[in-house]
């Protein structure tokens, strides 16, 4: 059996941030330098400061990705997480579908807005140590660029996954902050 969409659309999500990195890198060589973390969070406008910059890399997303872009969209961008969020969706989405479709019945059949609201307890009994939790965190370390879900990264969206009173959407939201913490 070939991989659920929703995994597919992740793996895309997180394919279409490294395309956006490797397109800027043929423009400006100082983002070579950068994780794929670093990239994600860094406003375009310091790597891509010149109107005809801005317009390549659209170009060069848009022959990569098929995501149509225009150079006022990058400008306008706070981060590159951001423009690809804006132009293709927000990573939290597709982290939320995918953790759904790894869950156990009746959660994995939930539309995914009614899964986030669902509380941690409920979906991970033993928490941090649940069986379903311990899959789900290491297929997500097989999709996510380390960078983005490092050892830190994962601990801190384990403690989340072992609060009782926390829901879902805490556990995605951790997970779409790519690596930054509760407090940062």
């Amino acid at each position: 059996m070939g991989p659920d969409t929703s995994e597919l659309q992740l793996r895309n999500w997180f394919g279409y941030l490294q395309s956006f990195k490797t397109c800027a890198e043929k423009i400006d060589t100082d983002v070579i330098a950068l994780s794929l973390l670093d990239f994600a969070n860094a406003k375009p406008t310091t790597y891509l400061a010149e109107e005809v910059d801005q317009s390549q890399f659209a170009v060069c997303v848009a022959n990569a990705t098929q995501i149509p872009m225009q150079a006022s969209d990058v400008s306008g961008a706070a981060s590159f997480v951001a423009l690809l969020g804006a132009t293709f969706g927000a990573v939290n989405r597709y982290v939320a579908a995918y953790l759904r479709f790894l869950s156990p019945a009746p959660f994995n059949a939930m539309n995914v807005g009614d899964f986030q609201l669902q509380k941690t307890k409920a979906v991970f009994p033993k928490g941090a140590t649940d069986p379903t939790w311990v899959t789900m965190d290491a297929n997500l370390a097989q999709i996510v660029d380390a960078s983005c879900y490092s050892a830190a990264q994962r601990q801190a969206v384990a403690k989340i996954v072992a609060e009782p009173t926390k829901q879902i959407t805490n556990v995605v939201n951790q997970i779409g902050k790519l690596g930054w913490k509760e407090d940062s």
